[in-house]
């Protein structure tokens, strides 16, 4: 159970940084 709580939470860190480096390349382009 706890290892599924810890892939989730990574899951949820890498998707937080793949947003924020979208986020960082759109105010780069504009």
């Amino acid at each position: 159970m706890a290892m599924w709580v810890h892939l989730t939470q990574v899951s949820r860190g890498c998707m937080g940084a793949l947003v924020l480096e979208v986020g960082i390349k759109k105010e780069r382009m504009s």
